[in-house]
């Protein structure tokens, strides 16, 4: 169990976290438990949710990774990035991918990987004439306003941060600067300008260096860690701010969709973006930087950076469907980390806009429809995008059709006459569900385990997972555990197995329904994230409150 001390030792220019030396995970434990855990943040470099599909520059990069060490891959969601170290180095986490610039003060605290790409942090203002739209303040909106300190410990933990109370008001102009007169093309000409940064950040120890060279002071304001270089642009183009430092992959693509920016004035030499892992993982950090040479020189590196970097349209048609979900969690205010999974989608249920919110253009059938059979309505909207991707016309090769994928002799047993009608398939196949949910009852009374067992029987029928339990019990497992049960799945391509006189379904290709749960309930896990639940379906769940009238029994 890694301990967590917020305690470190000097051991010459670095400083090593007592936490550092007790946790000493390296790629035997994490083969051995099957999963590698990786922090990262909401963004569009990283990490977001696009019509129903978990993606991300980096995500995918993760994706290939964990495929090639023959693992499953975790994502540990935060977005306080000023805790990613202490969130490494105590064990929460095997592996740092967020955007992370490798500098000099930065590579004496962590251990980087070789770099997946070289970037340059450039300048984002708002071009010559462009005048923000007027906007709202917000009732009681908490501002972070902080000028740099000069930082002794060569850290930044001497920033503090201050909080003015932005007063309600109807409707305000701007508080930066509405419209520019010149843009900014030689850094010479920041000497005086207020700059907005991440504390912490690489951004801020740029702008530190840049006054050493120029000669002259900038005014330099940071903002909390779980404020994103995403949202700093945002503020930019808004007027709330007037400039900020970003990296230029990202400043490219929110150029694609904020038309009022200007990205062009580089303030940094070209610089390296790398992954982090903790010093003592060598193992680890030598089979990434292998896999990262190898993405690198056959190309896939290259066509992966241009999908989400080049291509400036796909970018801006992202960010305004009504199915971009970047990052609709809040935070503890206690421990500063990201509330994830139930906490993560109550929360984000509170306030939140119906737009923000959305999986796809069937969520408010698929809610009522879960709504019926008593299941969480992100998980029925994982399920029906492993059948179908939402496409209401999508017929697969064996004659399965619809949103739920629902076979010729499956529909006729409820009824479904048009198999391509939206509502009467989720009608159909929610029905269906229903029945493999009386069917598993009585034999497997863990909520939890019996849900794995409706999955993998709505994939492959019934028939065959009891086929799987009968060579799990042959084999003195726990047939009613779907860990124990679900490698029997895969046994069933075998005729070694499936011509055995106890199995009754013969063969099936295994492979398919053990992925199919797998699947389902870790895309469920990335919907409980960044969407919220059902609010009728808690208002249900939850008993209702006993009058103080009532009277007493007697």
């Amino acid at each position: 169990m890694a301990i967590a001390l917020a305690l470190t030792i000097a051991a010459g220019p670095r400083c090593i976290a007592v936490y550092e030396a007790i946790t000493a995970i390296d790629i035997e434990d994490i083969r051995e438990r099957n999963k590698l855990r990786v922090i990262t943040s909401y963004g569009a470099n990283s990490y977001f949710i696009y019509r129903g599909q978990p993606m991300g520059y980096e995500y995918e990069l993760l994706e290939r990774l964990a495929d090639d060490l023959g693992v499953e891959l975790e994502i540990v969601v935060t977005r306080d990035m000023d805790n990613i170290v202490y969130m490494l180095n105590s064990g929460l986490g095997d592996l740092v991918a967020s955007n992370l610039v490798v500098t000099r003060r930065r590579a004496n605290e962590v251990t980087f990987t070789e770099h997946l790409m070289t970037t340059r942090q450039v300048l984002v203002q708002r071009k010559p004439g462009y005048r923000p739209a007027p906007i709202k303040a917000p009732a009681s909106e908490k501002a972070p306003e902080t000028e740099a300190a000069p930082d002794p410990t060569g850290t930044d933990s001497a920033v503090v941060s201050k909080e003015t109370e932005v007063q309600p008001e109807a409707t305000t102009t701007p508080t930066a600067t509405e419209a520019v007169s010149k843009l900014v093309r030689d850094p010479i000409d920041l000497i005086g300008k207020t700059i907005h940064v991440r504390g912490g950040s690489a951004f801020y120890e740029r702008l530190r260096n840049l006054e050493d060279e120029i000669g002259g002071d900038i005014r330099i304001r940071t903002v909390p860690g779980n404020v994103t270089t995403e949202e700093l642009i945002r503020r930019v183009h808004a007027g709330e701010i007037d400039y900020t430092i970003a990296d230029e992959p990202t400043a490219l693509i929110n150029r694609g969709y904020y038309a009022g920016l200007d990205v062009e004035t580089s303030v940094s030499f070209p610089q390296r973006i790398a992954w982090v892992v903790r010093g003592n993982s060598p193992k680890l950090r030598e089979a990434i930087n292998a896999w990262i040479l190898r993405v690198q020189n056959n190309g896939d590196l290259t066509a992966l950076y241009n999908k989400y970097y080049r291509n400036n349209r796909a970018f801006r048609e992202r960010v305004d469907s009504e199915f971009y979900l970047a990052a609709d969690v809040t935070t503890d205010a206690e421990d500063g980390g990201a509330k994830t999974g139930e906490a993560a989608g109550d929360a984000a249920s509170e306030g939140a806009e119906d737009e923000q919110n959305k999986i796809s253009i069937f969520d408010e059938r698929i809610r009522i429809a879960a709504r019926a059979i008593d299941w969480d309505w992100r998980l029925l909207a994982s399920l029906i995008y492993q059948e179908s991707r939402f496409n209401p016309r999508a017929r697969s090769w064996a004659g399965a059709s619809g949103l739920m994928q629902l076979m010729p002799a499956t529909g006729r047993q409820y009824n479904l006459r048009n198999f391509y009608e939206p509502n009467e398939n989720i009608r159909a196949g929610t029905a269906h569900l229903k029945w493999l949910e009386t069917r598993w009852e009585p034999e497997i009374a863990d909520p939890e385990e019996r849900l794995k067992f409706i999955l993998a029987s709505y994939n492959a029928g019934s028939g065959h997972v009891e086929d799987a339990r009968i060579l799990a019990r042959l084999s003195q497992r726990n047939a009613d555990l779907w860990e124990e049960t679900a490698p029997f799945l895969l046994k069933l391509e075998d005729p070694e197995y499936y011509n055995l006189p106890e199995v009754k379904h013969g063969y099936c290709r295994g492979e398919e329904p053990f992925l199919y749960v797998k699947e389902i309930l870790s895309r469920f896990e990335q919907y409980q994230k960044f969407v919220a639940p059902d609010p009728e379906a808690i208002k249900k769940e939850k008993p209702p409150e006993e009058s103080a009238e009532s009277p007493e029994p007697a």
